[in-house]
């Protein structure tokens, strides 16, 4: 007898800025049944350690597209967390209008959308102690790395780059999506405002949803547990699973 198909959501997950695939490490038994982890390691870290790391998202996008193009047969859906947000975005819109094929979620976290405008000065040109104390605020860097010199001195150009990509994207006002998109934001993140997730409804034709996690700009660990429950929700094959948002979180 042959083994059932996998009928599971392959959930592309993309990494936030100096981040890898480990940052989604455990999420694959919270979301079993829901969704398979399909996380992206990005040039320059992991597994890819000795890549080169990329300063651009259309050449990450480019990167990534060989490996995830062959898996974007059967349903499946994104996650881009900070910088990984503009990454997940650029897939699915490339995926859509040069494959024909539509995400059944896109799930964007802790970004500005991209017609949004930059916040400030660039911070990839920053000194290496200042760009540490940009880090340490963020919140999302263990202070025990922040003190190790001899890592930090490895992770400050796998930073840096995704900074520059960050800085140097421009947003083309291709054809919108047509799959849900659910921006995600933390409530004391001082960086990313309501308004400027609020702008991703701009992106899509389809269902927009706006929802405020308690926590800071890596709210992914604070509100772990709500954040992949709306997950789960969201790439569900039942369409009505997205009552499970509150009604004041829908747009």
């Amino acid at each position: 007898m042959s083994a059932a198909p996998d009928t599971r959501v392959r959930l592309f997950c993309l990494p936030y800025a100096g981040g890898s695939a480990y940052v989604f490490r455990d999420w694959s038994a919270p979301l079993a049944g829901a969704a398979r982890i399909w996380p992206a390691e990005l040039p320059g870290r992991g597994a890819r350690l000795h890549h080169e790391p990329l300063d651009d998202v259309g050449a990450v996008v480019d990167d990534l597209l060989p490996s995830i193009l062959p898996a974007a047969g059967q349903p499946f859906a994104f996650l881009g967390y900070s910088y990984g947000a503009l990454l997940a975005f650029e897939l699915a819109r490339r995926l859509e209008y040069r494959y024909g094929l539509t995400a059944r979620h896109l799930f964007v976290a802790a970004m500005r959308a991209p017609t949004w405008p930059s916040p400030g000065p660039p911070q990839s040109r920053l000194p290496d102690r200042e760009l540490d104390a940009y880090l340490r605020d963020l919140g999302g860097t263990p202070e025990e790395v922040l003190a190790n010199e001899a890592l930090m001195s490895v992770m400050h150009p796998i930073v840096r780059a995704d900074l520059r990509a960050v800085e140097g994207y421009a947003y083309r006002p291709l054809p919108r999506l047509s799959c849900p998109v659910t921006a995600l934001g933390g409530t004391s993140d001082a960086g990313v405002s309501a308004a400027s997730l609020r702008a991703w409804r701009a992106c899509t034709d389809g269902r927009f949803t706006l929802r405020m996690l308690q926590g800071g700009h890596f709210f992914l660990h604070a509100a772990r547990d709500e954040l992949l429950q709306i997950i789960r929700s969201g790439v569900a094959p039942d369409r009505d699973s997205d009552l499970l948002v509150p009604a004041e979180g829908r747009q």
